[in-house]
């Protein structure tokens, strides 16, 4: 049990560690003038990764939020294959190519 919890604990930090850094190299692009097609694409869905921990972190403010976070992220998963959690989250979470030479935690 204790070696499961350290488990989830370690993929926590990697998926933050991604988040940070991916959302760092964002910003940076944000105030980028001539933004290559790859670059647009990586703002479009870091800015969408911000909307669903904005949306995430919404619902588990609410009483018994985090029960009802899981329940919601798992129905829009189910009904719409919507993904509630950031890209940094996701079971097999790798390193966009654009912070990949940053070295996750581990």
């Amino acid at each position: 049990m204790k070696n499961r919890i350290n488990n989830v604990i370690s993929k926590m930090k990697i998926g933050a560690h991604i988040e940070y850094h991916e959302t760092r190299v964002m910003l940076k692009l944000i105030s980028k003038k001539d933004k290559t097609d790859d670059e647009k694409i990586f703002i479009k869905d870091q800015l969408a990764d911000l909307f669903r921990m904005g949306v995430g972190g919404g619902i588990t403010v609410l009483p018994m939020g985090s029960f009802l976070f899981l329940a919601v992220a798992k129905i829009l998963k189910k009904t719409g294959d919507i993904e509630l959690l950031p890209s940094g989250f996701e079971q097999n979470a790798k390193l966009h190519d654009m912070v990949k030479d940053i070295k996750p935690p581990q």
